[in-house]
């Protein structure tokens, strides 16, 4: 039963992750899948109804209370109510969350959450720039006399030789 919950959830897990990572947009009905996977793993693992509902009414509460705290920063730096939802955040990425808080306990949860926006965030931060070191030392080759396809100029030039 463990292999069917795991199973349903990854492959309810890739093509969210495909669309989202190709498109940024994601179809609606793999976030119910996510859902009853995540109830299904849930109730396997902890065998009490309760406990699920309490673990998911606890997840809710404190991602309500993240994107309350994310709304009061607009208001205050921006001086008016921005649109939260569309313009900043995706409903792609709430339905996700929401979902992915059927397979936690609260504190896993919360680590869950701090851990994949980290890795998210340095993800984005390291692909974007990196993008920016090869493009910035493709128009240095391009204006000098240091071709990166030929030998090994730029380990020379770091160690002096």
């Amino acid at each position: 039963m463990q292999t069917l919950a795991t199973t349903t959830a990854i492959l309810s897990l890739l093509p969210i992750c495909y669309q989202d990572f190709s498109r940024r947009s994601v179809h609606w009905i793999y976030f119910p899948l996510l859902t009853v996977a995540g109830i299904f793993y849930s109730l396997l693992f902890t065998h009490s109804l309760s406990q699920l509902l309490t673990n998911t009414l606890c997840n809710s509460a404190f991602l309500l209370l993240q994107f309350g705290i994310l709304k009061l920063y607009f208001v205050i730096t921006r001086g008016s109510a921005t649109r939260l939802l569309d313009n900043k955040i995706g409903w792609g990425d709430i339905l996700f969350l929401l979902a992915a808080g059927f397979f936690f306990s609260p504190g896993s949860f919360i680590l869950f959450y701090l851990l994949s926006l980290s890795f998210s965030l340095i993800f984005a931060v390291v692909m974007g720039l990196q993008a920016l070191a090869l493009s910035m030392l493709l128009l240095f080759t391009a204006y000098s006399q240091h071709p990166i396809l030929t030998g090994d100029w730029l380990l020379n030039k770091l160690w002096g030789q």
